[in-house]
């Protein structure tokens, strides 16, 4: 069986992307900047032994959920197939930022990105 390895990034959607990205700052200490590309906040969070990135994106998924976790996987295209198998709608694929992507959403509607890094 093909698993998620880690977590690959916690994804928040806001209304006021960067007043939310400052109050992560401000409160938490979770530094982002703008991505002038995707209009896009990017960070990191690190223990030492591991890491993932942090993001602030503008609107919503389109449902009353604002967050969404991305899960790494080592063959995308053998998760794709697995889960296809397995019953679970794909919503979309998308190839960007260094890896490729699928979403689906959890049996609750929680929305799921899986990524494969190219690195």
């Amino acid at each position: 069986m093909n698993r998620v390895h880690g977590i690959g990034a916690v994804m928040i959607f806001a209304r006021q992307p960067e007043k939310l990205a400052q109050w992560y700052a401000n409160h938490l200490g979770i530094l982002t900047r703008l991505d002038d590309t995707d209009g896009n906040y990017y960070g990191g969070i690190e223990n030492g032994k591991e890491s993932f990135r942090f993001g602030v994106y503008p609107g919503n998924l389109g449902t009353d959920v604002s967050t969404m976790v991305n899960y790494k996987v080592a063959d995308l295209n053998k998760m794709k197939v697995q889960l296809i198998n397995d019953g679970v709608e794909i919503e979309r694929e998308l190839e960007a930022h260094e890896g490729r992507f699928l979403y689906l959403r959890d049996p609750e509607g929680n929305p799921i990105e899986l990524w494969e890094t190219n690195a």
